[in-house]
């Protein structure tokens, strides 16, 4: 990672839309959990969607450096949701409905901001992303509309494992290219 990545990842401006292309699971895991506990230093809520599996890896990795996950869960300035589960509340004829989206994610984005300064993390995309790539453009684009109306940040990973970059189109979605 670049220093401007790490500088960028350790305080993302309010309304940055940062991606991390990944095809090593365990790098891109300890760039959330740096990002997550970044935030947490800051005295930011966090807000986390992804896969259980990477929730418990990222709790995991956050409880060895001395943060209390418990009691952050407990104050909601850490969330942790399911992916799938939150990507399956807004998606219609497998694209991702703008208003469902907003009536799914706009609540998690509104409680954690009781806390101040918000650091978002998905995995959404990265699910829709080698399944429907036209599905996943979409979701970056209303992410991007949220990020316009909402004092937060956010950060996508993609597994582009087997492909020599990220497409264009999703790129362009973003504010910040991060390596």
């Amino acid at each position: 990672m670049t220093i401007t990545g790490a500088s960028i990842l350790a305080d993302p401006p309010v309304g940055g839309h940062i991606v991390f292309p990944y095809s090593d699971e365990v790098r891109a895991m300890d760039v959330v959990a740096n990002y997550a506990a970044a935030g947490f230093r800051n005295g930011e809520a966090v807000v986390l969607i992804l896969t259980p599996e990477h929730c418990t890896e990222i709790d995991d990795r956050l409880s060895s450096e001395g943060f209390d996950i418990l009691a952050l869960k407990g104050s909601a300035q850490y969330q942790c949701a399911d992916a799938a589960k939150t990507l399956s509340k807004f998606m219609a004829a497998e694209i991702p409905d703008q208003n469902l989206f907003e009536a799914t994610v706009r609540p998690i984005i509104k409680n954690a901001k009781a806390f101040g300064k918000v650091r978002a993390y998905g995995e959404m995309v990265s699910l829709l992303f080698r399944k429907n790539h036209a599905a996943a453009l979409r979701l970056e684009e209303f992410w991007n509309d949220l990020l316009r109306t909402e004092s937060i940040c956010l950060l996508c990973t993609y597994n582009i494992t087997g492909s020599s970059d990220l497409a264009s189109d999703l790129c362009a979605t973003h504010s910040h290219y991060v390596v």
